[in-house]
């Protein structure tokens, strides 16, 4: 796989940037928000795990890319927002406040959370993490975006995009019936690691992260 230089923001009319949020209270230094903005509305596509555990954020995703078109995504780490109640209201409302910082609908917003499951993800920290990203977005911003949605993964992910996941688990992808082009890019995934592990004994297999979509996706 060839690697390019810029990372998720090599595309042309990408910014982005990632921030420490604390999410969890005890971390006041490590980054685990991220955000990618595009300079205007773009076609979209999305593949998406096939578990049937799935992180809330799946479907809100989902439901924001029936018209094929997103504008940003929001990414945390630290907490999968997974088998938790308030899970779609939590990832949607990801979506809205992300939107009402940047001028979008919240239908043109993206979100995807890794981490633990079965714990509740705080807004409080979305908020402030989301206030802060407004002022920090830029051109190089990836690297930075890139170490906000690490969990297990040791090393920045490269290449044009960002991809987060375990090595543990495989989380098989699968794309719409409709979305050839998304069919595509599931099974160039599921053909290459994105990153590795210092312990290189673990593969990344989890290739759905939307900020990976957006810079791999999008097209004008």
């Amino acid at each position: 796989m060839k690697k390019i230089k810029g990372g998720v923001t090599a595309a042309k009319g990408f910014i982005a940037g990632g921030v420490c949020c604390s999410i969890r209270p005890h971390n006041t230094k490590r980054k685990d928000l991220a955000l990618l903005l595009a300079d205007t509305p773009c076609s979209a596509a999305g593949v998406y795990t096939k578990n049937k555990v799935q992180s809330a954020t799946i479907p809100v995703t989902k439901s924001h890319l029936t018209d094929g078109i997103a504008q940003a995504v929001i990414v945390n780490s630290f907490i999968a927002n997974t088998c938790v109640k308030d899970g779609y209201e939590v990832a949607d409302r990801m979506c809205e406040i992300t939107g009402e910082a940047l001028g979008l609908p919240k239908e043109n917003v993206l979100v995807a959370s890794t981490g633990v499951i079965g714990q509740s993800l705080p807004l409080a920290p979305i908020q402030k993490g989301v206030t802060l990203l407004q002022d920090r977005l830029t051109k190089e911003g990836g690297t930075d975006a890139a170490t906000a949605i690490r969990t297990m993964i040791v090393r920045g992910a490269g290449a044009i995009g960002a991809a987060a996941g375990y090595g543990l688990a495989q989380a098989a992808l699968a794309a719409p019936a409709d979305s050839r082009f998304a069919a595509a890019l599931a099974k160039k995934a599921d053909q290459h690691d994105f990153t590795s592990l210092d312990s290189a004994t673990a593969k990344l297999y989890t290739a759905f992260s939307a900020l990976y979509i957006l810079a791999q996706v999008f097209s004008r």
